[in-house]
């Protein structure tokens, strides 16, 4: 039964899969002008593209279109314990799965552009080898190594429960970065801080209940960016702060000589050698209302100077990151319908990206598991209006059972429980996803021109890469050039499918040599 009108406009971002409708319904849409011409070649039509094959392999096929146009990528590899469930090995000897990952990191290395970030999670097992080898890779040492610490304890050990992994930073010639370009995020739990203090100043307490109660608030350690902020006047919360000049540089001035009054003893209060405002500064702050200055019980105590929570809600990223992987695997996942063994927290991945990826820029995930990257970039983007691009590489079978899915529902509700959606709060969004063939499908797809070649196998002194280069050329996965007369009908077996599958030959030649298509014609 077709969709009426009103259940549309009632779902404005409801998910649109081109693989369940006709071709020529799907050619026609690629081959307007959203996705074309000016749009694709800025790259404003896709919001993300998700790859479904096993990552070397992508890395080479996209290493021409998005050469240096990576800001940040993030990735958790397999920690090479053996017992995390991957489908990619995970129990070399050292030197085994450290030449697994260079191979990867050295194809991601050309996708970062100057100044753009990797970050890599790891845990014990392998950190310090990590860390060598992408020193190695960046030509120099990493930036920093960021602690992540999990509280949740593990039952199973037997003496000490770790409970923490690392992330290895590198940046790409970051010796050529701006001084004046910083990394900042938002003050963790700061929009929790100021819900909380918001409602205990519009209690009926005293004053000096509020404040006790404020500095019980503080306390709490997920507060912790906030241990300062236990005064408040009729604007809000603040930390009474330092009015000195610490750092002095040369030519830098201080204002020992000023004039500030006390507002209840109308005296002069006493200043500090190092007082970093001059007098018409001073005179200024101390004439807002409410007064920028926090004063003592009189004029003997020299006057700080107030800064709100609202003011000041960033900060400089910690290299020890405090995050709850729980909230992930027994909330954000079973909510939305998934279930998934360790996937990394979504509030450490979204922090990553918000101090290191701008609005405007491509992120990157080699090993992308349950979309967590993805999720992230689509969070931040509804947060800070953004537009943010992801580009996730998947191999695993949940690709089809996590990750795709996930991202279409975060496209069509950002609130979910119990697998439902609870609001219709999404995004106008498109992505586009692309399977490559696998090394299943390529044997599943050589054929031999002798209609008995199967008995050459047989043949103790038949080489067998004459065999392949001769009896086996017309094979469908070694480009039939024949075929290609009509590129859009290439067709291939896909393993465990029982009809041919096509293959979009031009899209892949656009990849690989990195074209930008201006125009479409399906013939």
């Amino acid at each position: 039964e077709p969709l009426k009108m009103e259940f549309l406009k009632a779902n404005p971002f409801l998910v649109l899969d081109t693989q369940f409708f006709p071709q020529q319904f799907a050619d026609t849409l690629l081959a307007s002008d959203v996705f074309i011409g000016k749009n694709a070649s800025k790259g404003d039509a896709l919001n993300g593209i998700l790859v479904h094959g096993e990552n070397l392999q992508a890395l080479n096929l996209l290493q021409e279109s998005f050469h240096e146009k990576v800001t940040c990528i993030y990735t958790d590899p397999p920690y090479n314990t053996g017992g995390d469930g991957f489908c990619y090995k995970d129990n070399y000897q050292h030197s085994s799965w450290l030449a697994m990952m260079r191979s990867r990191l050295v194809g991601a290395y050309g996708f970062l552009k100057s100044g753009g970030a990797l970050f890599t999670s790891v845990d014990d097992n392998e950190y310090v080898y990590l860390a060598q080898l992408q020193s190695s890779v960046f030509a120099g040492r990493p930036e920093a190594t960021v602690v992540r610490v999990n509280p949740s304890t593990k039952s199973w050990s037997q003496f000490l429960s770790t409970t923490h992994d690392y992330c290895v930073v590198n940046i790409k010639n970051g010796e050529a970065v701006s001084k004046a370009e910083k990394w900042a995020i938002k003050k963790p739990y700061v929009d929790e801080f100021k819900k909380r203090t918001k409602a205990l100043l519009k209690m009926k307490l005293t004053d000096e209940e509020k404040q006790q109660n404020l500095r019980e608030v503080v306390k709490i350690p997920m507060f912790k960016a906030f241990d300062h902020y236990t005064e408040f006047d009729e604007k809000g919360v603040y930390a009474a702060g330092n009015p000195n000049r610490t750092l002095q540089s040369e030519g830098a001035k201080v204002f020992p000589d000023v004039v500030l009054v006390h507002p209840v003893t109308k005296k002069k209060c006493v200043i500090s050698e190092n007082w970093r405002f001059d007098q018409e500064k001073t005179d200024e702050i101390a004439a807002r209302k409410p007064t920028g200055f926090h004063f003592g019980t009189d004029h003997t105590t020299v006057p700080r100077i107030k800064t709100y929570v609202d003011d000041y809600e960033n900060m400089t990223p910690q290299s020890v990151m405090f995050d709850d992987t729980q909230v992930d695997t027994k909330t954000i996942l079973p909510n939305m319908g998934f279930s998934f063994d360790f996937p990394k927290p979504l509030s450490f991945v979204r922090r990553i990206l918000e101090m290191a990826a701008p609005k405007s820029s491509w992120c990157m995930d080699i090993f992308a598991g349950s979309g967590t990257t993805g999720h992230a970039v689509i969070d931040l983007n509804q947060e800070d209006k953004g537009g943010r691009k992801y580009l996730l590489i998947e191999m695993g079978n949940h690709f089809d059972a996590v990750l795709k899915p996930r991202m279409q529902k975060l496209i069509y509700s950002k609130d979910w429980k119990d697998g439902k959606p609870v609001s219709r709060q999404g995004s106008s969004h498109a992505f586009k996803y692309i399977r490559l063939e696998s090394y299943e499908d390529a044997l599943d797809n050589i054929s031999f021109e002798a209609a008995d070649a199967q008995a050459m196998f047989q043949m103790e002194d038949y080489v067998l890469s004459y065999m392949l280069d001769f009896e086996t050329k017309q094979s469908e996965t070694l480009l039939n050039v024949a075929k290609l007369d009509a590129p859009f009908d290439y067709r291939l077996k896909r393993h465990g499918k029982d009809e041919p599958q096509p293959v979009d030959l031009p899209e892949t030649l656009n990849f690989l040599i990195g074209f930008h298509v201006a125009s479409r014609r399906v013939y």
